[in-house]
């Protein structure tokens, strides 16, 4: 499965402050988001950028992930 095209044209992610973690949100439109999953407060980003048709999420123990969809990703 892959992103659906309008948020891969829309070409925005946003991390969101949560209680104890910073979450990654995609959006495909001003106020239409959703957010990639596999976060808690033990797994916090600290940056997301698209790369092409995928998402690499740096995150605070030092792991990358690349996500090619919403909840798929792998470490590399």
């Amino acid at each position: 499965m892959a992103f659906p095209r309008e948020y891969v044209n829309y070409g925005v992610v946003k991390l969101n402050k949560f209680s104890n973690y910073n979450g990654v949100s995609v959006y495909k439109g001003q106020y239409d988001y959703m957010n990639l999953g596999g976060f808690s407060g033990s797994e916090s980003a600290e940056d997301a950028r698209w790369s092409g048709d995928a998402i690499i999420v740096n995150m605070r123990d030092g792991e990358v992930r690349r996500y090619t969809d919403f909840s798929s990703f792998n470490r590399v």
